[in-house]
């Protein structure tokens, strides 16, 4: 995870390896289900802030304090729900089990990074001798920061106990980014905190006579301005925007009028449809474009379409 301002570049680390942890590593006090905070010797940058701690979860993530909690199931409704930045390799892991199998959670800065790392960690229940090893790297003045992976139990021990969550989550409840591959994804920009999607609407009805007027809402406050592209024709299903992961062409712009909308987080656009009942059935499609050099590679996210057909009443 590369920081550029506000946000991070997410890309696969070449040779990035784990760095073994070495007899000066301080051993976390953690159990199942637990979480213990760790200070840095001098403040950690992330996207829209720093700090001088984190927060170990047992469970494979690392958090702001005051922490996301103690979850132990790697689901999406969980990591979604999280308030606080979070790091993660989550996993329900059991550092410390009693039966005496499992490594610990190891924490040591060296060459200005700082090292946690779940050292032959066991999955719950414990006493599979399955053991992983998971490490995060905070570089203290870059701000970049790596997973890296080593042996991983890919079985468990609960119903669970095979999953992993990997990813970074802003600070404040996430927005369901919806499926995606990091094997294709990558790279991909991951914005300092979620903002609602672009969103489209048009009032009142499409009938001759009429004046319409599309309304486009959570226009981000970093968008110099946004576009209302209104077509002939609408693109059904809708094709990938290169360097904007999951907004869609909606329209063809082989048939669209550009109309510019200054303003945010709300701006409208409006359009009177002559009273000419030749117009009737006249299809058009709409969608809104936000220019935002913070929002991916490309720097613009695109809203939903709206198609509407003219009528006479």
């Amino acid at each position: 995870m590369i920081p550029g301002g506000s946000n991070y570049l997410l890309a696969f680390a070449a040779g990035n390896t784990i760095v073994p942890p070495t007899a000066a590593a301080t051993a976390l006090t953690l159990g199942d289900d637990a979480q213990v905070a760790v200070t840095l010797s001098t403040a950690f940058p992330y996207p829209g802030g720093t700090t001088t701690s984190l927060q170990v979860c047992s469970n494979g993530f690392i958090s702001l304090p005051p922490g996301n909690g103690v979850p132990y199931q790697p689901t999406g409704a969980a990591f979604m729900g999280f308030t606080q930045n979070c790091w993660s390799a989550f996993h329900d892991f059991y550092p410390n089990d009693p039966i005496g199998t499992s490594g610990q959670v190891k924490f040591e800065e060296a060459g200005g990074i700082a090292y946690i790392t779940w050292d032959n960690v066991e999955s719950y229940p414990g006493g599979v001798a399955n053991p992983s090893t998971v490490q995060f790297q905070f570089n203290l003045s870059t701000g970049q920061v790596n997973i890296a992976f080593g042996t991983i139990d890919a079985v468990g021990g609960s119903s669970f106990g095979d999953q992993w969550l990997v990813g970074y989550a802003p600070g404040s409840a996430t927005i369901d980014p919806g499926s995606r591959s990091l094997a294709t994804a990558l790279p991909l920009l991951l914005p300092a905190t979620d903002v609602p999607a672009l969103a489209l609407a048009c009032a009142p009805n499409p009938v001759i006579g009429n004046t319409l007027t599309w309304t486009t809402s959570n226009i981000p406050a970093t968008s110099s301005l946004s576009l209302l592209l209104v077509s002939l024709a609408q693109v059904n299903p809708g094709l990938p925007v290169p360097g904007t992961p999951n907004c869609l062409q909606l329209v063809d712009l082989a048939t669209a009028q550009n109309y510019v909308q200054i303003g945010g987080p709300t701006a409208t656009t409006s359009l009177s449809v002559p009273n000419n009942p030749s117009l009737s059935g006249l299809p058009i499609a709409c969608q809104a474009i936000a220019l935002d050099p913070s929002a991916n590679l490309l720097g613009a996210i695109t809203s939903n379409g709206v198609s509407s057909v003219i009528g006479t009443f």
